[in-house]
């Protein structure tokens, strides 16, 4: 489990780059579940 504190530093300092490899890692999972919905509805 990650702690709740973990990064406060950066990311109240405006330094969000740390969450940036986080995102970019469900970003393809993400755009193909989508993408298969979106063939099932038309």
């Amino acid at each position: 489990m990650v702690s709740p504190w973990a990064n406060w530093e950066a990311t109240h300092s405006g330094d969000h780059d740390h969450l940036l490899g986080t995102a970019e890692q469900y970003r393809a999972p993400i755009e193909d579940f989508a993408e298969r919905i979106i063939a099932k509805l038309t």
